[in-house]
């Protein structure tokens, strides 16, 4: 065995796997029975919020609808609500500008009657000390008050207090009629008890059909004016519905009660905001979320301890096995393997042992041949010496019969080309000048051919070295070969990497735009820098490269759709030399998305750096 595959960091013990699986399996199953019992202890602490709310919710509504009813408090004493409501008033007391004109009482007056209702009767008088006979009754520190039943059934409650300069008596009077409702303020002690029972009661105000707030159960003396907004109105009074309300970010859930007293006219229908502070339940689910966290942790590590003494067991015969395996592996085929516990764990070892009998056989005959296959591999090697050596040879009279072609069919074009020139020249008819340009086209057509030939062998054979080549020199040899073309170039200071083909990618391209585009073509040539390359591109104004065949222009023989069209191998060449110098070579459009209007071949090369 290979000792570098066992420790290959891709690889791991068979204990690590079933490690992993049992770990894997029981986090799992764990993680499952503790989310579904969170779910059920969740589901059983919103329902218990729920069903006190809902309870609050109703004893709430129900005080409101008794406030209409007959009185069932008879005999409590309000003197201290009402003492509390002269305090209030008293504290922020001014003296009138003068001493013609008495302290406005109807602040005192509006708060009673909003904490006792329409069926009571309230009074404030204020009476100047002087014209108060017993001056010193009215003098203590904490004011008098007193309760009487009336001869008609009705309990009046009175209180009295002097201002704090001393000059005015103040005394309040509430008289509760026999057969009249509850007061309102009544509903405080209920709200109360409401909290007892529900602590995470926050408040329970009350407002009329026009959002204007009736009562503050939670702070009956609460005298600021609060308002509910006219869009929660409007949907209680439509829907006559209970509506409720959670704000995520203070955990508070608001629901308005419609409440509707009398039920046959809607003079007394009331808006009951009651507010929750439900933190007290988030905590509480917090608290069950982490206590169950901490318990599938806890059962996690006990899980993680079992699954490894039940892996190291299961395991065991496994590593015995593989023990046995490496003891066979590095060398010792009689080595057998140990029996171990389990069915499958025998078969295992049964196999093991045959596998390692048969091994013994095969390299038995493995050394039997080998002498064989040595004696094959020496014998081949000779043969392949002896086939490259024909090859090379083959390889060198093929290059010289083309050589030898090409000379001799230079020779021969040389010649045919002076006598075409000639008679081309001579006094022929026009007929007969005619068939002499074509045959001189034919010629000429021939000598680039054999031209093309020779320049892709040699770029087949790469047997000349890349160097620095002037750029700037190079294209304007080329240009030079064309003095009655029309070519525009600027000139450029790169130096780029080549050989002495280099010439032939203008020659070519150069060629292919006068060929294409005729005489009356312009050409230009442009340098652009790419950073460690130079991108050139050869324009012309010409019938240019259809977009079907600008990917495939560079094959070898593949021939335009032009009347001018030859044999496929210029644009070929281009691309076998820009490849070997590095660079890379595509067709385009001279005036982007308008092939109609000029091709454009542009290539790029490396700089000498």
């Amino acid at each position: 065995m290979n000792e570098s595959s066992t420790t290959s960091p891709d690889r791991r013990p068979y204990l690590h796997y079933v490690l992993f699986f049992v770990f894997l399996v029981i986090s799992v199953t764990i993680g499952f029975l503790s989310t579904i019992s969170y779910l059920e202890v969740r589901g059983e602490i919103v329902e218990a919020y729920e069903e006190v709310m809902d309870h609050t919710d109703e004893m709430i509504r129900e005080v409101v609808v008794l406030v209409n009813r007959e009185d069932t408090s008879r005999g409590r004493d309000y003197s201290t609500e009402i003492v509390a409501v002269l305090d209030a008033y008293l504290a922020g007391y001014t003296p009138p500008p003068d001493n013609a004109s008495l302290p406005d009482t109807r602040p005192p007056e509006e708060h009673l009657h909003r904490l006792f209702g329409e069926n009571a009767a309230v009074s404030v008088h204020i009476t100047r000390i002087t014209e108060v006979a017993d001056v010193v009754r009215y003098s203590r520190a904490r004011p008098p008050w007193e309760v009487r039943t009336n001869p008609d059934g009705s309990v009046t409650t009175s209180a009295y207090d002097l201002t704090p300069d001393g000059s005015y008596l103040l005394e309040a009077a509430v008289i509760i009629p026999q057969q009249g409702g509850i007061p309102a303020i009544y509903q405080q002690d209920i709200v109360a008890k409401a909290r007892d029972v529900n602590p995470f009661l926050e408040s329970v105000r009350v407002y009329d059909t026009a959002g204007d707030l009736v009562v503050d159960l939670t702070d009956p003396m609460n005298t600021t004016a609060g308002t509910l907004g006219p869009e929660m109105v409007q949907q209680v009074l439509t829907t006559r519905a209970d509506i409720a309300v959670m704000d995520e970010e203070t955990s508070r859930m608001t629901r308005y009660l419609f409440v509707d007293p009398d039920r046959e006219t809607d003079e007394n229908i009331r808006i009951v905001e009651v507010t929750y502070n439900l933190q007290d339940r988030i905590d509480h689910l917090n608290t069950v979320r982490l206590f169950n966290i901490i318990t599938s942790l806890l059962g996690i590590i006990f899980g993680a301890l079992v699954a490894l003494a039940s892996s190291w067991y299961i395991t065991r015969p496994v590593d015995a096995i593989v023990e046995d395996v490496g003891i066979i592996a590095r060398g010792d085929l009689d080595h057998r393997i140990r029996a171990t516990k389990g069915i499958e764990f025998a078969r295992l070892e049964e196999s093991v042992n045959l596998m390692v009998r048969q091994l013994k056989e095969t390299i038995k005959k493995l050394r039997e041949s080998e002498e064989q296959v040595r004696e094959y591999s020496k014998n081949l090697e000779e043969m392949v010496d002896r086939r490259a050596e024909q090859l090379e040879v083959a390889n060198e009279e093929a290059n010289l019969y083309i050589d030898i072609l090409l000379h001799d069919i230079n020779n021969a074009n040389t010649v045919t080309l002076s006598y075409l020139e000639f008679l081309k020249e001579s006094g022929l008819s026009e007929e007969q000048r005619e068939y002499a340009g074509k045959a001189l086209v034919g010629a000429q057509k021939s000598v680039e051919i054999i031209m093309n030939v020779g320049t892709i062998r040699k770029t087949y054979e790469k047997k000349t070295d890349l160097a620095p080549i002037s750029l700037d020199r190079v294209i304007r040899e080329e240009i030079a070969h064309y003095p009655d073309a029309r070519i525009r170039y600027d000139g450029t200071d790169a130096v780029v990497i080549a050989d002495n083909l280099f010439g032939e990618v203008f020659t070519n391209l150069i060629g292919n735009s006068l060929k294409h585009g005729g005489d009356g073509t312009e050409i230009r040539i442009a340098v652009a820098d790419r950073g460690d390359k130079v991108e050139v591109s050869v324009e012309d104004t010409g019938p240019g490269i259809p977009d079907d065949l600008k990917g495939a222009v560079f094959e070898r023989f593949r021939r335009g759709k032009t009347r001018a069209s030859g044999k496929g191998l210029g644009l070929h060449i281009c691309r076998s030399l820009v490849t070997w110098y590095g660079g890379t070579i595509r067709a385009d459009d001279r005036v982007a998305g308008r092939p109609g209007e000029g091709a454009a071949i542009r290539f790029t090369l490396r700089k000498w750096v």
